[in-house]
Order: C-alpha cells, then structure tokens, then sequence
C-alpha cells in the first residue's frame, strides 16, 4: 500500500478521537454513563482501524470521505445495524437476544463489528450514511362505527363484543 495513504488515514483516524470527548459532549440527552460506553467502544473501533495498515481499500476510503464519514458515524451505523436485527427478534426467543422490559440487547463479536466498520467506510454513501430526519406524517385517525349485532345476543354476549373491542383498540397502540 502507498505508505502516504495510511498516513494520511492514520493521521485523520487520530484527529477523530482527539475531538471525540467534545463531539460526544455535544450530543443532547445521552447519560454521561452512555457517553462512557461510546468513546470507549469508538477507542476501539480506532485501535482496530489502525491496525489495518495492510488494507488498501478501507484505508484510501477514510482518506477519500474524510469530513463526511466518521468513527462516531460508523458507530452509529452498526448500532443501527444490530437494533434493526434485534426488532425483528424481539418475538421470538434466540439464543444470544436478551429482553428486558424496555427493549432487547444483542451480543455481538469483535469480529462482527470490525466487519461492519470496515463496511461502513469501504461502501459509504452520504445519501444512504447520513440521511436527512424524515419529516413525520400526520397520522389520519381512523373512525371506527359501531354496529349493532346481527341476531338475537344477550346482555353478556353484548358485554364480550364491547370488551373485545376496547382489546382491539388497546392493542393498536
């Protein structure tokens, strides 16, 4: 590999994590336990991205999105990787999901998520990486009319039809 290039990506890498504290700082609404874990989960990313001096590609794909693609992006992106996995398992039971009362956790390995760094830099697009928010939707009610049952039903049927109802309308949200 030209030795400039992973200099050059070397150097980019290590002004990242210099400025990581104050860009995390930043960041609104995140404990600073949270904080914590990301700056040392990103050191690693870091560590692991130096360590591929060998790898012409990711290392000329750091220099060429240099500004644009970031560790703190990268980190963002798997996180959105393993979340977007974790929703569709939230149902099930698989070995290595663990759910809890507010939302499911995945263990993933070192591997895995250097894979997906390398991913994230080597295929990056700042259209898909980066998008813009969405802008929500009004979202229409729907209006719902109440019928009278068809045939004879008496005061308990009545009452079974109106709770299941209320059920339904529980479960929606």
């Amino acid at each position: 590999m030209n030795e400039t290039t992973y200099q050059q990506a070397l150097t980019i890498m290590n002004e990242e994590i210099n400025n990581l504290q104050n860009t995390v700082d930043k960041l609104e609404n995140i404990p600073t336990e949270v904080q914590y874990l990301m700056i040392n989960n990103i050191h690693q990313l870091h560590n692991w991205l130096c360590t591929q001096e060998e790898d012409t590609e990711l290392m000329q794909a750091i220099v060429k999105w240099k500004g644009q693609a970031s560790m703190l992006n990268g980190f963002n992106y798997i996180s959105k990787q393993y979340e977007n996995v974790a929703q569709k398992c939230r149902n099930i039971i698989v070995p290595g999901i663990i759910q809890t009362t507010n939302g499911i956790g995945m263990v993933a390995t070192d591997n895995d998520v250097y894979q997906s760094i390398r991913e994230y830099y080597v295929n990056y697009d700042p259209d898909k990486m980066n998008p813009q928010p969405k802008q929500n939707k009004p979202i229409k009610k729907k209006t719902r009319t109440k019928t009278e049952p068809k045939g004879k039903f008496t005061e308990l049927d009545k009452e079974q039809t109106q709770n299941s109802a209320e059920v339904e309308e529980l479960t929606l949200f």
